[in-house]
């Protein structure tokens, strides 16, 4: 077992079951199917992710508790080179991104395909499972300024609590920014800039994203995020996201080449959408 449970008094609620395939990014050959058990509950905002060998539910393999304290995404793409196996089969993953560089990476392979993209019915179902519960947006960026990182190019992850940068291959948290520490936020064209007070993460930073739509829909997110963020730790309230902008639909997906390379598993690839964003008013 990888983590324990957290103990509460209020009973958990399943919210999603059923066998799905893990990949060990630590061992990237390692592939394993798992019964795995998604439960929770609303009210204390804790929930686990549980895998047994099998729906038996006899042994118990790994536990994660998921909150919004370590939840940082949901990273959805392609392996890219599994299609050369099969014609016409590739490996689409979900990556879970928590805090402390750990991400649950669940996949899926398919024969499906939507003007291109791969379909995986299974993997879909876990994503809005979360989705559900977590808010989060990702986009691509390219680091800037303030930022140090042998990658070029990463995704840029916003929850209700954080703003996170992920690795693309494999998808793993690298920086993490605490909503409430974001003291301002602009963008100018294409450019996201933001300052962070605090001695250990604090400074001022600046990302590219792809389109000046892209960083305009990002500085309104997080402007959003941070209002709320705020306004829920000064009363002690339930945070609740305020109404958002158009969200971005999950049903088409872009595949972005990774800079990283696994020779012998193929490059792990980040899919985004491309839908138009409405203009700041």
């Amino acid at each position: 077992m990888t983590e324990s449970d957290v103990n509460t008094s209020e009973s958990s609620t399943r919210l999603l079951c059923g066998y799905i395939d893990h990949r060990n990014l630590e061992k990237t050959s390692e592939i394993k199917q798992r019964w795995t058990v998604f439960q929770g509950n609303e009210k204390t905002g804790f929930f686990q992710l549980k895998i047994f060998k099998s729906d038996k539910e006899k042994s118990l393999k790994g536990a994660y508790t998921i909150s919004k304290d370590n939840f940082l995404g949901l990273e959805r793409g392609e392996i890219r080179g599994s299609r050369s196996k099969k014609k016409g089969i590739c490996t689409v993953y979900l990556g879970i991104i928590l805090k402390g560089g750990k991400t649950i990476c669940l996949q899926e392979s398919t024969d499906s395909h939507e003007e291109g993209v791969p379909k995986a019915v299974e993997l879909d179902n876990w994503r809005s499972a979360f989705l559900s519960h977590f808010f989060c947006e990702s986009w691509i960026v390219f680091p800037k300024k303030g930022l140090q990182s042998q990658e070029f190019q990463m995704t840029l992850h916003a929850t209700s609590y954080y703003l996170s940068l992920v690795t693309l291959s494999p998808p793993r948290s690298h920086k993490v920014w605490n909503m409430e520490d974001i003291i301002q936020c602009e963008c100018q064209g294409d450019l996201f800039l933001f300052h962070i007070t605090g001695n250990e993460t604090g400074g001022s930073f600046e990302l590219r994203a792809e389109s000046p739509q892209e960083a305009r829909h990002i500085n309104q997110t997080v402007k959003r995020m941070v209002s709320s963020r705020r306004h829920g730790s000064k009363t002690g309230l339930k945070l609740e996201v305020p109404p958002a902008l158009p969200r971005r639909s999950s049903d088409v997906n872009r595949y972005s080449p990774s800079p990283k390379l696994n020779r012998k598993d193929g490059m792990i690839i980040p899919s985004t959408t491309d839908d138009d964003i409405e203009e700041e008013t």
